[in-house]
């Protein structure tokens, strides 16, 4: 008999994830010096503790979904110069301006449309304007 998926509250994802933390400077088995660590003027207090990057699920359900409209979505919009890709991708999902660090990271993409695409929905630019 299979086990009913239960979800876990934000508090008890918060306490296991800052009890690791603190205990063992990882969460889940990675290690503190692989985190990305926003912008300070974005940080709140939240469970006790200071963070600056959303806490939560919504994580894997997000990068499903992306994954499933690029692949279902019309790329059309992409096919231009790699030179013009990363700015065509901006236009196509409607983001003024790529930061300097996510523009960076997408021109690594520009060999593959689909995974620039998927960079770029996952991107923060696009989640947060989305």
């Amino acid at each position: 008999m299979e086990k009913a998926f239960r979800s876990a509250s934000i508090d008890l994802l918060a306490r296991w994830i800052f009890s690791e933390l603190d205990s063992r400077d990882a969460v889940m088995g990675i290690p503190k010096a692989n985190f990305q660590v926003p912008h300070p003027k974005l940080a709140r207090e939240m469970f006790g503790h200071t963070v600056a990057a959303p806490l939560g699920v919504a994580a894997g359900p997000h990068t499903q979904l992306a994954q499933n409209i690029v692949a279902k979505g019309d790329l059309s919009p992409l096919d231009v110069q790699p030179l013009n890709m990363v700015q065509a991708c901006a236009d196509w999902l409607g983001i003024p301006q790529w930061s300097r660090r996510t523009a960076n990271a997408l021109t690594l993409a520009l060999a593959t449309p689909s995974e620039l695409a998927l960079g770029a929905i996952l991107s923060p630019e696009y989640m947060v304007s989305a």
